[in-house]
């Protein structure tokens, strides 16, 4: 898979069948993390728009899947992720992509929630409760989905 013609990878040209190639979104990953390393800003949020795009792209082609939907959901889910933020990046992904995909982009937004960690890019946002918490009597004492078919300690 070779870049478009001029060698433009962009945001928009991941959408389409060649439009990256298929290591643009490490490339991008591994610059912004020098930039950021070296001390300069490089951005929030465009960086990860065009990781997620591009990753999209390539996972797509690899896949032989429609490019232009793996690219959305790269897109959304990898915000996502990194801004803990799933509903909204669902919402995004409904808003610029349209409704006939948005289970997809429930479901990708939502895994990526879940598998990104504790911490996301916005120091200052504080959650509620932890990821992977059970609700109600289900999560007594703060029990994790991880633990939870473990048997409960010994009472005494």
């Amino acid at each position: 898979m070779h870049a478009p013609p001029g060698g433009a990878v962009s945001i928009l040209s991941s959408f389409e069948p060649g439009g990256a190639s298929g290591w643009s979104w490490l490339g991008k990953l591994v610059f912004t993390g020098v930039t950021l390393a070296s001390g300069f800003k490089g951005g929030e949020v465009t960086p990860l728009f065009y990781v997620g795009a591009t990753l999209g792209n390539a996972l797509g082609a690899l896949l032989n899947e429609p490019v232009g939907l793996f690219a959305a959901l790269g897109f959304i889910a990898i915000f996502a992720g990194a801004a803990n933020t799933p509903l909204a990046c669902t919402l995004m992904g409904v808003e610029l992509f349209g409704a006939h995909y948005a289970v997809y982009f429930a479901v990708a937004c939502f895994v990526a929630f879940v598998s990104s960690g504790h911490s996301g890019i916005y120091l200052s946002q504080r959650m509620a409760t932890g990821k992977g918490s059970l609700p109600g009597d289900m999560g007594k004492s703060g029990v994790s989905l991880r633990d939870w078919n473990k048997p409960p300690p010994p009472q005494g």
